[in-house]
């Protein structure tokens, strides 16, 4: 086999991220979201308030992890945060079927 020159690439999948932040209850929270032709790849988020911590995460699978820093738990957060990440696949979907 002869040797190349030169690279060919072929893109393959071209990934948008978006970064947003948001404020709820004093909890100042940044979401990640991954993209990939308008299907929601991953969501990521995490936030804090005073000393407490909270990230959070949905792949395009649809499973959830959320975890708390030791001591912390807060359930409305939690609910926020998970129906938050609901609206964002949903918009993408959305999108999709236009």
């Amino acid at each position: 086999m002869a040797n190349q020159n030169t690279i060919k690439r072929e893109v393959v999948v071209t990934t948008t991220q978006e970064q947003s932040r948001a404020v709820f209850n004093e909890w100042t929270l940044d979401f990640n979201v991954q993209r990939s032709d308008d299907h929601v790849q991953s969501i990521s988020v995490s936030g804090y308030k005073d000393q407490s911590s909270v990230t959070a995460s949905k792949n395009d699978q649809g499973y959830v992890n959320i975890g708390f820093s030791a001591g912390t738990r807060d359930s409305v957060l939690m609910i926020a945060i998970l129906d938050e990440m609901d609206v964002i696949s949903n918009i993408s979907n959305n999108e999709k079927d236009k």
